[in-house]
């Protein structure tokens, strides 16, 4: 899809985050305090991100998964903003989702020494019942 498509089916903040691959600000998601099951959607294209099964609070302000689906997120190889993390968006669409952090050992709650940092407006979240 072109830009000028992408823009008539998100929103601009959406836009911004999934094709320009900008950051919300910590805490701006509805999503921040979801708790129920359920599964978590690329906003762009409807693939299979994240179960809630693999959510945890890292209390930084944006969504902390410590496992993702394969087949819906893509780890991108090369560094994004630090050298301990990657960008990592839809493995589908191409959308940016945020980036995938070497440091999950940090963080109670995370079992795992990665950490998916994710931004709340790119996901859409569909609870189990």
């Amino acid at each position: 899809l072109s830009d000028s498509d992408w823009m008539k089916i998100l929103s601009s903040n959406e836009f911004e985050c999934l094709r320009l691959g900008k950051l919300e600000f910590p805490f701006a998601s509805g999503k921040h305090n979801e708790t129920r099951a359920g599964i978590y959607l690329c906003a762009g294209c409807g693939a299979v991100l994240f179960h809630s099964k693999f959510r945890f609070n890292a209390g930084i302000g944006y969504l902390s998964f410590f496992n993702a689906f394969p087949y819906g997120i893509e780890v991108v190889s090369k560094p994004f903003s630090h050298p301990i993390c990657k960008r990592v968006q839809c493995r589908i669409c191409g959308s940016y989702h945020g980036e995938l952090w070497a440091d999950g050992f940090l963080f109670d709650g995370c079992p795992v020494d990665t950490r998916f940092c994710i931004n709340g407006c790119g996901v859409i979240f569909m609870p189990a019942e």
